[in-house]
């Protein structure tokens, strides 16, 4: 800044700060009141810039939130990350050299494809994830992206990722759109109440929940719940719809199924179980088809 040669001069003399401060800053304080009780008026001068930060400090002005230029800053950095929705594209454009120091931080719902391409000058692109607990990061995939590149990788439900951009040297004035696209793989194809999963699985509460669901004989519907310590879990089907019902561990392995041990032939299963995820997996039974409800508690 213009003057900021002759500011480090006038610090390193011998006069106090507060001296120092007066001289370089006019002041509203009335007579006899201290400078520190009184908002600053700095006049336009060679000292402004320096006026205005002292007075800001002095007067505990809120300090500015500094946006995260980089991707490591930005996962060690809460919130800021952008939901992403099935089937939609996420664009932003701006010129190449502007994409050195910005970054674009997204979330998720479920496991799924996220698809990076750009339409401009060539460049890389590079997917982070990152603990901020532990502030580490790591690099997920990169790939060249332009108008003829993209990248696919696939992401994890609930993880936050950030993409960075590093545009090509001496390419400064170009545009360059990004897109990221996401898309669900439990939402492709014919339209389905609950998925037919484990990876697609409908997340229920499974100590005190209703879901309702409708399944036919070549269906299946996949239920999923987290317990957080040990507990007797009790899952049952109501309605006149003949299903069977499978209960496994996170690791696939089956612990109980039941088919009509419930009033009016409906599946009811009473387990104790450790912390952990679990998978229901309700199937039509002799044919069964129709609606039905999923009560747990």
């Amino acid at each position: 800044p213009i003057g900021q040669a002759r500011n480090r001069r006038a610090w390193r003399g011998g006069r106090s700060q507060t001296a120092n401060l007066k001289s370089h800053c006019g002041h509203a304080a009335g007579k006899g009141t201290s400078m520190f009780a009184k908002e600053f008026v700095c006049p336009a001068s060679t000292h402004t810039l320096i006026c205005t930060l002292l007075a800001g400090l002095l007067l505990g002005s809120p300090a500015v939130a500094q946006t995260p230029t980089n991707c490591e800053d930005a996962l060690n950095a809460s919130g800021g990350s952008t939901l992403l929705v099935h089937d939609q594209t996420m664009s932003q454009e701006k010129r190449v050299d502007e994409w050195d120091t910005d970054i674009l931080k997204i979330t998720a719902p479920r496991p799924g494809l996220v698809e990076i391409s750009a339409v401009g000058a060539s460049s890389e692109s590079s997917l982070f994830t990152g603990v901020p607990s532990s502030g580490t990061y790591k690099l997920v995939d990169g790939s060249p992206v332009g108008t003829n590149h993209r990248a696919s990788i696939a992401v994890v439900k609930g993880t936050v990722y950030c993409i960075e951009i590093d545009p090509p040297a001496g390419v400064n004035t170009e545009n360059l759109r990004l897109d990221v696209k996401y898309t669900d793989p439990c939402k492709t194809g014919q339209p389905d109440d609950h998925g037919d999963n484990f990876g697609c699985a409908t997340e229920v509460d499974p100590l005190n929940s209703t879901t309702s669901a409708s399944i036919t004989t070549n269906d299946r519907d996949v239920f999923t719940f987290v317990l957080t310590s040990i507990q007797t879990v009790e899952l049952k089907s109501t309605g006149t719809t003949d299903v069977r019902a499978k209960l496994y561990d996170v690791d696939g392995v089956l612990i109980t199924s039941d088919s009509d041990s419930g009033v009016d032939s409906n599946f009811e299963l009473v387990h104790s179980l450790a912390a952990g995820r679990y998978y229901l997996r309700v199937e039509s039974e002799n044919s069964g088809s129709g609606s039905y409800s999923l009560v747990a508690f």
